[in-house]
């Protein structure tokens, strides 16, 4: 009987203990599709790597295809590339987050870099060869400078609170969970890709890593809201003499040899209208007055379709910039393939002045940027689509897929050509 009651409690034990452990075998993580399905390896492999302390997130700067992920102390930088177009946002020490943009001057480079040597144009090639010199003493212009307080938000001392092996695989990579971030290594821990979730939890963002390098909070750089919260950057001296010089590629006028040889150059003043150098149009000019101008008149000497072009120009809703208007994209291409005027190409072209990063135009268009994170904060920001602005786009590819947005205003006075031309708005 005494050994009937052993036998019992014995067999109770090893069911108990086989509950236990199926409960313990489905609350590990999934292993995902295409790893080995050898619980026993998995789990071998899984204590080995379980034994590290996950991947390096302290000081360094994961570099992927559209920006760069920095964390060192209790700070973070987060690049965003898009198109002309870099975001950079800072969150230092005591609690401000910076954000500010520069221009992506590495574009504009691999754009020139696919000129080709032997363009017709002699004058613009001469340009263009000039344009591919290094610039090492070139300072970077930061804009649209913004500071923010992020008060309690900013815990940025959790950001290895939580880390977890998800999956462990046969070739010695792995994937960790680091708070909120999918992070797969290599053998030696080196990050290889990483996984953000977007604002609803979902891992939308995957990126490989393409370099590592050091960070500390000596990298920040910060921003000042009074001198460089303009919206958008101002051209340099240098990019107005560059903007005269591409004007004058296109100037039939000026022989290649005596453009090359710097005889044909004209240096203006910057106040000089743009109508000056362009002496065949009344209308293509900076400050023509919409009010009073008269309307193109085919029995003037003018290029009559480069003013009715020239006209609808002006009427652009979008105008910002000091020296030169900075318009929408669209305006600005609408004038351009409306007239072969040399002075409108010149200035607005695929090369034209108006395709040096001082100048462009502006497009309405989403953008990405970093967000704090859920429970974590900004421990564990998140790469999300951020909405709409207004970004300055510059070189050949500025009209690419260039939205309609604003278009342009209601004119004060109607022309008779004004109907052959679409006023879209």
């Amino acid at each position: 009987m005494e050994l009937s009651k052993a036998l019992i409690l014995l067999l109770s034990s090893v069911a108990t203990f086989a509950s236990a452990t199926d409960t313990f075998s489905l609350n590990r993580h999934p292993p995902r599709a295409g790893n080995s399905d050898d619980a026993r390896d998995g789990l071998a492999v899984s204590q080995k790597q379980a034994s590290r302390k996950g991947p390096q997130t302290e000081g360094v700067c994961w570099n992927h295809s559209e920006g760069s992920i920095c964390q060192g102390g209790d700070s973070f930088k987060g690049v965003s590339i898009s198109g002309d177009e870099i975001l950079i946002q800072e969150l230092h020490g005591d609690g401000k987050l910076y954000s500010y943009r520069i221009q992506n001057e590495e574009k504009f480079r691999n754009d020139l870099d696919k000129v080709p040597i032997d363009i017709a144009n002699k004058k613009l090639s001469h340009v263009i060869a000039e344009l591919k010199q290094p610039k090492p003493n070139k300072k970077e212009v930061k804009y649209d400078c913004k500071v923010e307080d992020v008060g309690e938000e900013f815990r940025i001392n959790e950001r290895n609170k939580h880390t977890e092996l998800l999956e462990s695989n046969d070739d010695g990579t792995s994937l960790w969970l680091v708070n909120s971030w999918h992070i797969m290594v290599d053998s030696d821990m080196n990050p290889i890709s990483i996984e953000l979730p977007n604002e609803e939890g979902i891992y939308e963002f995957s990126t490989s890593i393409k370099r590592v390098d050091k960070f500390s909070v000596n990298d920040l750089e910060g921003c000042d809201p009074e001198t460089e919260g303009d919206e958008d950057p101002e051209p340099s001296v240098e990019d107005v003499d560059l903007y005269f010089e591409l004007l004058n590629a296109e100037n039939p006028s000026i022989s290649d040899d005596d453009f090359i040889s710097g005889v044909g150059h004209r240096h203006l003043d910057w106040i000089t209208d743009f109508s000056a150098v362009s002496s065949n149009t009344q209308w293509c000019g900076r400050g023509t007055n919409i009010y009073s101008t008269p309307c193109p008149d085919k029995n003037k000497k003018f290029d009559f379709w480069a003013d009715n072009a020239c006209r609808r120009h002006d009427h652009g809703k979008i105008q910002k910039g000091t020296n030169v208007p900075r318009l929408e994209c669209a305006v600005d291409n609408d004038l351009r393939v409306s007239t072969s005027n040399w002075a409108v190409q010149g200035a607005y072209g695929k090369w034209g002045g108006t395709s040096l990063p001082g100048f462009g135009c502006r497009n309405y268009q989403s953008y990405k940027c970093w967000k704090k994170g859920g429970w974590c904060g900004w421990a564990c920001p998140k790469y999300v689509w951020c909405g709409k602005k207004w970004v300055t786009r510059f070189g050949p590819t500025r009209y690419d897929g260039a939205s309609r947005t604003a278009g342009y205003k209601r004119r004060p006075r109607y022309c008779p050509q004004d109907r052959r031309l679409s006023y879209w708005n």
